[in-house]
This record gives structure tokens, C-alpha cells and sequence, in this order.
């Protein structure tokens, strides 16, 4: 499991919440009795990386991998 202090909730542009894992935005998902499922930011544009957290988002569960075109923003 990832430690919390790998794991950033940021508020987005729309004034919801994102999580912020290894340099990757993820929007939330869905909301489980024990877990959240957030999906990579870039979803429209066909990406499939996706992670469950807690629901107290304190410990990564499961990450799923991205396609090759989703690259890492460098920001700036």
C-alpha cells in the first residue's frame, strides 16, 4: 500500500477535488462503503490508468496502468 504522503487531494478548476499520484491528476470516480475509484484526468482521451483508495484516500489499493500516449505534465 502507498503511504498518504504520496497521495495529494488538490481542488481542480471546477471547484471539485482531485487526486494527485506520482505527477498524474485523477478525477473521482465513484464512492464504494470501503473504496473511491478515480480515473485518470485524461480519460476522454482514451486513457484507462486508473487507482482505488481508501475511503479516507490514507492508502492506495489497486493502480491500473496508462496507455503510452498519457505522458507525465512537466509543468512549467
Amino acid at each position: 500500500m502507498t503511504d498518504i504522503s504520496d497521495l495529494c487531494l488538490v481542488t481542480n478548476r471546477r471547484g471539485g477535488t482531485s487526486l494527485v499520484y506520482e505527477r498524474r491528476a485523477y478525477k473521482l470516480r465513484y464512492i464504494g462503503k470501503r473504496v473511491k475509484s478515480w480515473g485518470c484526468s485524461k480519460d476522454k482521451k482514451g486513457c484507462g490508468g486508473a487507482l482505488w483508495t481508501n475511503v479516507d484516500v490514507t492508502s492506495m489499493i489497486k493502480q491500473n496502468d496508462y496507455i503510452g500516449s498519457c505522458l507525465v505534465s512537466t509543468g512549467g
